[in-house]
């Protein structure tokens, strides 16, 4: 694909834990997304989201797979290299808070990728800094302040505003919103929609809140125990979302269902260790609609029909 920016291939993270075995965090995933492309990566709290996230942008090394950054390996490059392609991928954090320093202020926050990369000191450096708080909308008369002299809404612009200094291409997006009040999640979603229309901006956007997702992504990945389980473009996962899991999720949230009598789908047992997995469907033990070949067989991720809809269930008729 012409558009292509980025393409994972069968990445895996494991840890190893001490007298217990491997911790499958993230097990043999791949997608891709296009140049300026919404991609919402949505799943439980410790499927692999934010390892996914951290291992795009370097936080993590892979144990395994591609990162295809503009057809370039990003797994095989030098120290310098990577640091260079930096420039290119960043990330937002959850939390606005403790991923600002403390004792620096908003100034030096901006000022040090920019220090980091030598790519602007002096009036040059002062000179970027006033242009990306335009973008951002963020008071230059917050450039003297420490992060805890603000709110957790302006911490975020802040947080968002570092992410833009060296021009970036791709941002991942690591639950941006969901340490915000309401009314702040829409002013911070809002602002990337608005800075990806200007900037053609790439995001990858992790969340667990599907409303949210729904709103700002193009496609939808839903993980599970580090696993994918269904890739879909937005409008036809929320019309036909096709795995078990999926149809959970939705029916959790049936407020974005507008119309529709979705009856809310319970799971039933507990997510099973990530540690050494049992063969088979990564789901089965929580699936009311389980087969005993999901018991024995890991289905893999097919492309159902003609349609840009991938799922990965035994369940699903594929014909």
């Amino acid at each position: 694909m012409a558009n292509l920016l980025l393409e994972v291939k069968n990445l895996r993270k494991y840890f190893e834990v001490k007298g217990r075995g491997t911790l499958h965090a993230v097990d043999d995933i791949s997608f891709s997304i296009e140049k300026g492309e919404t991609v919402g990566l949505v799943g439980e709290s410790g499927c692999g989201k934010t390892t996914v996230g951290n291992l795009l942008v370097g936080l993590l090394q892979a144990t395994s797979g591609e990162i295809q950054y503009s057809g370039r390996n990003i797994l095989e490059l030098d120290k310098r290299e990577r640091k260079e392609l930096c420039r290119k991928m960043q990330i937002v954090f959850q939390d606005p808070y403790s991923s600002l320093n403390p004792q620096k202020t908003i100034h030096d926050i901006l000022s040090e990728p920019l220090l980091v990369q030598k790519i602007a000191k002096g009036a040059a450096l002062e000179k970027k800094i006033q242009e990306v708080c335009s973008q951002t909308n963020l008071s230059l008369e917050l450039l003297s302040k420490y992060p805890h002299e603000l709110d957790g809404g302006k911490r975020q612009m802040v947080g968002i505003t570092r992410a833009l200094t060296l021009d970036p291409e791709l941002i991942v997006c690591d639950e941006p919103v969901s340490a915000l009040d309401v009314s702040i999640q829409a002013q911070i979603i809002n602002l990337l929609m608005d800075l990806q229309r200007s900037m053609g901006l790439t995001y990858l956007f992790i969340s667990h809140d599907l409303s949210v997702v729904k709103h700002i992504s193009r496609r939808i990945i839903v993980m599970y125990l580090g696993r994918i389980m269904e890739v879909s473009e937005t409008d036809e996962f929320f019309e036909n979302p096709l795995h078990p899991y999926s149809k959970a999720l939705l029916s959790a949230v049936p407020s974005i269902l507008k119309g529709k009598n979705i009856e809310r789908i319970i799971l039933e047992g507990d997510v099973p260790s990530p540690i050494d997995p049992a063969p088979g469907c990564r789901f089965c033990n929580r699936c009311w609609m389980v087969l005993d070949k999901c018991r024995k067989e890991e289905p893999p991720l097919r492309r159902f029909r003609n349609l840009n809809h991938s799922v990965a269930c035994h369940r699903v008729d594929f014909a």
